[in-house]
């Protein structure tokens, strides 16, 4: 199956989405920041990035543009539940802007994640 990248701050949500996406034969590194899956990504070739869009520091924005440079054509679906200040349909509609292939509302369900990303490898 896959190799695929999450990245997301929240340690419940990043374990429940790892799980997930392992159950359905998936191999997954995941990074607790931007930061950090900025490294992952540039270390390895992925071939799916899953990333929150709201986290501290680096965002899922500036990973989402840095992964458009170091993958270029490497999908990439974002995921958010908005903010306190931000609702998530609009963290998500600049994700869209900056070229996330698909946006996710949290929470998601399991099957949506899968069908999404079955859909985007075309599997």
């Amino acid at each position: 199956m896959a190799l695929i990248l999450v990245v997301e701050d929240d340690r419940l949500v990043r374990r429940l989405v790892r799980e997930v996406l392992r159950a359905a034969g998936h191999n997954v590194r995941t990074a607790v920041d931007g930061r950090r899956g900025l490294r992952l990504l540039a270390s390895a070739t992925f071939d799916l990035l899953l990333t929150d869009v709201l986290m501290p520091g680096c965002d899922g924005l500036e990973v989402i543009q840095q992964a458009h440079r170091l993958r270029p054509g490497m999908p990439i679906i974002a995921m958010s539940g908005g903010g306190q200040w931000l609702k998530p349909d609009k963290c998500l509609n600049l994700s869209n802007r900056l070229g996330a292939d698909r946006t996710l509302i949290k929470p998601v369900s399991p099957q949506r994640l899968l069908d999404e990303i079955r859909d985007l490898l075309g599997a």
